[in-house]
């Protein structure tokens, strides 16, 4: 895509797309007294003598009005004109380069500053073009390994996490032979197998709703004017998790219920904190997250941010999905080690041992589902009101 450099008395104040410079001109943003360049070029042109850009001069109010004649004019003859004395002519200035003459020589110039016409290479000097040509593809080339690194990541942590979750299961199998043994309890195989099946569709969920987000993120972008809120967004995430941890190191030095609860509050913590830098990380990583920077309105930058929240949860599902069905796994292995030992901390006469894993376990795999769904009615209503 080609893109163009917009100075204003000597500074340059932006790089705009094409679209992006017909909505500054028609905004006010770009005057048309401000020079412009293609990128790769070094020839600068003043924006009003651009014809390909006359129908958008004319629409904005900041367009330069003049209040008296030219002191010299060139004449345009009409050939159809019997007077050939200049009486008839049209008086036409020969500073307003705006219009299209056939001896408009600034015109043929200036094709190479409007992408809608064929790119003349030989107004672009080699040197630069091979520079601007080997930063893009070394953009390119980073955004693409940045990406393909994430998903394989992403996608061995998935598998990772289907793993843990059909571990569960057997250890919930085992857990329920234990309570069934003893004659004094009720039947569980009715509550075990509901478990089991929870279990078992949030990870197929898991695994659907992840791949149909990451096709989700990529269909639908977030329009930002800068990196600013992006930093931004990314310091807030950041900030939460800090709050969260040192909120459970507080709360476990002020909990009574020994130094089991103490150690799982501290966990909690610290992948809280691993959760959101994470999430930071992909909040600042445009070519993932599928971020624009364009011209938007404060309101669109808004729900686009809140867009980019979902985006950034979705696609942390696979980090969610193995920490919590890891610690779904091991609070059932400890479960599971008491009742064999029946030391009376999970009674055998329920499965109400059985709990805390199955709410992690089920955290685990209905997140992605949840973080799915609030995308897919972002994208709805954006394409509903667009």
């Amino acid at each position: 895509m080609k893109t163009y450099v917009i100075q204003r008395e000597g500074d340059e104040i932006g790089v705009f797309t094409k679209r992006q410079l017909k909505q500054g001109i028609r905004s006010g943003e770009v005057k048309p007294s401000d020079e412009m360049r293609q990128t790769g070029t070094r020839e600068w042109h003043p924006v009003g003598s651009v014809s390909k850009l006359s129908e958008d001069l004319k629409e904005t109010a900041t367009t330069p009005k003049r209040t008296k004649e030219p002191t010299e004019v060139s004449f345009v003859i009409s050939p159809d004109s019997a007077d050939q004395t200049g009486f008839n002519a049209v008086a036409q200035n020969p500073d307003d380069t705006s219009v299209d003459l056939e001896s408009d020589t600034l015109d043929d110039d200036i094709d190479s500053v409007d992408d809608s016409m064929d790119e003349d290479l030989s107004s672009i000097e080699p040197d630069q073009a091979r520079s601007d040509l080997k930063r893009a593809t070394i953009f390119a080339t980073q955004n693409y390994l940045r990406r393909s690194i994430f998903i394989n990541n992403a996608d061995s942590i998935q598998k990772y996490g289907v793993i843990l979750q059909y571990i569960a299961v057997v250890i919930l199998a085992v857990f329920t032979y234990l309570v069934y043994k003893n004659p004094q309890s009720p039947d569980p195989l009715l509550t075990a197998a509901s478990f089991a099946a929870a279990i078992i569709i949030g990870s197929i969920a898991a695994g659907k709703c992840r791949h149909a987000g990451q096709r989700l993120v990529a269909s639908t972008p977030t329009s930002v004017r800068g990196h600013q809120p992006l930093d931004m967004l990314g310091l807030m995430i950041l900030t939460a998790g800090l709050a969260m941890l040192v909120g459970s190191i507080l709360s476990a030095f002020l909990l009574t219920g020994g130094t089991e609860s103490v150690i799982w509050t501290i966990i909690y913590g610290v992948l809280a904190l691993l959760a959101t830098v994470l999430a930071a990380g992909l909040v600042l990583s445009p070519s993932i997250t599928n971020v624009e920077i364009e011209t938007v309105t404060s309101t669109e930058e808004a729900f686009g941010l809140v867009a980019l929240v979902a985006k950034a949860g979705l696609l942390l599902s696979p980090f969610v999905l193995a920490s919590c069905s890891a610690i779904g796994v091991l609070q059932g292995s400890i479960a599971l080690y008491h009742l064999w030992r029946a030391d009376e901390v999970v009674a055998l006469t329920n499965m109400s041992g059985w709990e805390k894993p199955l709410l992690f376990l089920l955290i685990a795999g209905f997140y992605p589902l949840v973080m799915y769904f609030v995308l897919l009615v972002y994208s709805m209503f954006e394409r509903m009101f667009r």
